[in-house]
């Protein structure tokens, strides 16, 4: 028995609704594509360091002001988050008389610019490193502009060395503990390897007590910050059963 001409009216309507809504759904992700996407300005490369690839795409953070300081930091932030061990990448400047905290990292450099001479400097001399972190020491808090603590020096995570050697520097490798002053300069490393650090707190005048874990022991460091010295490092005691 043949089906009735309303039947066939009723099912060609719904395959034209259906292409309908396809069609307008498409409509609708091309706009929000052209609204949210297409018409985003890429963030502008900088030329403070070589890019002879095109992969690095260097950009600098904002700059954050450290406080009780003259000194600016900024980071070298790269679109590729590893750094090959085939050569380091030069960092430009105009003269070797290299005279805030990095929120945006990884970072491959830092650039510290000195607002009251207008005289920067790079923590490093090329970009083959990975800075993961770093932190103004005593911490500040920034929402209390009446109790900031004028930080003394700076706590850095950074991998340095290719420890699982597959011939690039990434968050697989070993991460050193380092310490600069808020300039920038005296940089040190003073852990050689940690999985986490567990506390930073100052102690006295000029002194540090850092308690980290590396390979599943957790150790105590006592440390000077002027002049900057390892006092002691100790493996904590474990609990008898």
């Amino acid at each position: 028995m043949e089906k009735p001409l309303s039947d066939w009216i009723w099912k060609i309507n719904g395959i034209i609704i259906l292409f309908a809504g396809i069609a307008a759904l498409v409509v609708a992700l091309f706009a929000v594509y052209d609204i949210f996407l297409r018409n985003i300005e890429p963030e502008p490369v900088v030329n403070l360091a070589d890019d002879p690839k095109g992969v690095e795409k260097w950009r600098l953070s904002r700059g954050e002001a450290i406080p009780g300081t003259d000194i600016l930091m900024l980071s070298l932030i790269s679109e590729n988050k590893e750094v090959s061990k085939q050569g380091p990448m030069p960092i430009f400047s105009s003269g070797r008389s290299y005279s805030g905290r990095a929120y945006n990292l990884p970072a491959k450099n830092i650039l510290f610019l000195d607002m009251s001479n207008n005289q920067s400097r790079w923590l490093f001399d090329t970009t083959s490193q990975l800075i993961l972190s770093s932190q103004p020491f005593p911490y500040y808090d920034r929402t209390e502009l009446d109790k900031r603590v004028s930080p003394k020096v700076i706590f850095y995570s950074v991998v340095i060395k290719d420890t699982n050697e597959d011939g690039i520097l990434n968050n697989q490798d070993q991460t050193a503990l380092a310490i600069s002053n808020t300039n920038g300069d005296d940089f040190q490393i003073i852990i050689d390897s940690f999985d986490r650090i567990i506390a930073k707190e100052t102690t006295g005048k000029n002194k540090a007590l850092i308690v980290y874990q590396n390979e599943g022991t957790v150790y105590s460091m006592l440390f000077g910050l002027d002049p900057f010295k390892a006092i002691s490092t100790k493996a904590l005691p474990k609990v008898m059963p």
